[in-house]
């Protein structure tokens, strides 16, 4: 089992899930879902980016051994972007490729990605994990204004 992380809603990050005075434990599909939409990917030199955040490309440390399966998405983007429908394809397909290493895994049969806009700049993202049995556990991350 992997120490559980959980979505802090109001100020738009994960945490460490606490068992009184010790770590908590499982959730490990919550887990996988939360690293792998919320570690940043390195951005690419075509990706949309102020001029001024080219600077810190970001990216997890370890992707810099070049691994075949790189960490994260580049979800950290989206507040560059124009409130727009192109955007919500964008997070979308953003969100969709971060987790479909969980298809290729085995772990899930399908993952659907359903973003929305909240408030005045904020980004929401509600996702269907279809597991090979056929369970379905949904999952909802809202961050930003």
């Amino acid at each position: 089992m992997d120490i559980s992380l959980v979505w802090d809603a109001v100020n738009g990050r994960a945490d460490f899930a606490m068992d009184g005075a010790t770590l908590a434990t499982g959730d490990d599909l919550q887990t996988a879902v939360i690293i792998s939409l919320f570690t940043d990917a390195v951005a690419d030199p075509a990706d949309f980016m102020p001029d001024d955040e080219r600077l810190d490309p970001r990216g997890w440390w370890a992707d810099t051994y070049e691994a075949p399966d790189q960490i994260g998405s580049k979800l950290w983007q989206a507040f560059w972007r124009v409130r727009n429908q192109d955007t919500l394809n964008w997070a979308r397909d953003t969100a969709t490729r971060a987790l479909q290493w969980l298809i290729d895994d085995g772990v899930a049969a399908s993952v659907e990605v359903i973003p929305s806009f909240y408030g005045k700049g904020g980004l929401a993202l509600s996702i269907i994990i279809t597991e090979p049995s056929g369970r379905t556990s949904p999952f909802r991350f809202a961050w930003g204004d």
